[in-house]
């Protein structure tokens, strides 16, 4: 009986004894998979504890993340960032994700956003706005405030409870 394997399948396991191939070589691909399975996002704009922003290259979404309503100084860089990016890549669906959100937009903030900020988008590719609500019941009301500003400039918002569920809509 000991006769059937040679020597170098003696000390294999059954799998490769069975089908005379080296397991690690089967499972290379797998354990190479995840890592080129992960989608890609590239960094538009960031200011820690404001805005971030990110364009998922996969499904070419554009993502802009608040952590703050009031910007300040970050308002027109991230702004000029970000319409780079949705006219470059010509991007249809914009992620509102005010999760993390605090407070509510200065008055100027919202004029600017209202004569300059919206006026603006209006002019891009984007056909698809999803918002993600914030947790902070103030932040609500901030929230409540870019969309009913979006809807007057005829956008309309559709409502998502997670980043996760926002890039399946």
């Amino acid at each position: 009986m000991g006769g059937r394997f040679t020597e170098k399948q003696k000390g294999a396991g059954i799998f490769e004894r069975l089908f005379n191939v080296n397991l690690f070589y089967l499972c290379l691909p797998l354990l190479i998979m995840p890592s080129m399975m992960q989608e890609e996002n590239i960094t538009v704009y960031f200011a820690e504890n404001y805005c971030h922003s990110w364009r998922n290259i996969d499904r070419n979404i554009f993502v802009a993340q608040f952590f703050n309503f009031n910007l300040g100084e970050h308002r027109q860089k991230a702004f000029v960032k970000n319409v780079e990016a949705l006219e470059k890549y010509r991007i249809k669906t914009v992620i509102l994700h005010f999760r993390d959100a605090i407070g509510l937009q200065a008055p100027e903030e919202l004029d600017w956003i209202t004569n300059v900020a919206f006026p603006k988008y209006q002019t891009l590719y984007i056909e698809k706005v999803i918002c993600i609500f914030p947790d902070n019941h103030i932040a609500k009301l901030g929230a409540r405030t870019w969309i009913n500003i979006a809807e007057q400039f005829g956008f309309t918002l559709l409502n998502a409870d997670s980043l996760e569920s926002a890039y399946n809509m």
